[in-house]
């Protein structure tokens, strides 16, 4: 009786038709927490927000600073600056006028 395995798949009582059979459709967990060791860090801010936002009448009469926020902006796409956003439609429109203005 050692050597005879049980039927595949059930409770070893060689009865496969009347075994119960269960199935989980759910699981609770109760906490679930993750933990970050560099925490404080991650959530910190890169550099310092301005105080007062730059028009995008502001940036387009400074291309550079326009160009250098925009970069900015674009390489940290979680940060959600008014001067990205001012920086982003000043560039819009310089490139629409550029288009506009070019040979044709």
């Amino acid at each position: 009786m050692a050597d005879q395995e049980p039927a595949a798949g059930s409770n070893g009582s060689g009865n496969v038709e009347n075994e119960a059979q269960v199935s989980v459709l759910a699981q609770y967990v109760k906490d679930l927490s993750v933990e970050n060791p560099s925490a404080p860090q991650v959530y910190s801010w890169q550099v310092q927000p301005q105080l007062a936002p730059h028009a995008v009448s502001w940036y387009r009469a400074h291309p550079d600073e326009m160009q250098r926020d925009y970069s900015w902006c674009r390489d940290n796409p979680g940060i959600h600056d008014p001067n990205c956003a001012a920086a982003a439609e000043a560039k819009l429109q310089a490139d629409f006028d550029a288009f506009v203005k070019a040979p044709r």
